[in-house]
């Protein structure tokens, strides 16, 4: 399911990299994959990192009918949302948070990087699935347990 779930990710960051969309229905497939690959026991924290992720997505509902006249409304798509609930069912709860700020923080910095290239530039939206596909397929590379959190709390103590 591995190579499924990389063939997966690559398609929708060539996707998102040239359209700035994707095809939401290849995501239904990398949830039920992550699931399957997972015991039973992590279904409930799959199910917590769900929940945290339809909290943001009620958050940024809220923020966006608030504040209509403002950017922030446009910085998230669904396609980003939907990729997250995606991804929630591969992780454990604390390496789904550290995936989740570093995801963000490193498709900002590639951003930053990639538009001064001419054919990058001619969006003026970050394409942060297709980047987060990216680094979620480095991630599944590695062969790092991804319902592991030891390495968390070994570099906190």
């Amino acid at each position: 399911m591995t190579i499924f779930t990389g063939i997966i990710c690559g398609f929708i960051a060539w996707q998102d990299f040239f359209n700035r969309s994707y095809f939401a229905i290849l995501l239904l497939p990398l949830f039920v994959f992550g699931i399957l690959e997972n015991e039973v026991d992590y279904l409930q924290l799959s199910l917590i990192n769900f929940t945290i992720v339809l909290m943001v997505t009620f958050g940024w509902i809220y923020w966006k009918f608030r504040h209509k006249n403002q950017s922030f409304s446009n910085a998230l798509g669904v396609g980003d949302i939907l990729i997250w609930i995606a991804f929630s069912s591969y992780f454990s709860l604390l390496n789904f948070l550290v995936f989740w700020v570093l995801s963000v923080l490193i498709s900002l910095v590639l951003h930053g990087i990639a538009s001064f290239l001419p054919s990058y530039s001619k969006f003026n939206s970050i394409p942060l699935a297709g980047f987060q596909s990216l680094l979620f397929l480095m991630a599944l590379l590695t062969g790092y347990d991804l319902m592991n959190d030891y390495w968390i709390f070994k570099w906190i103590h």
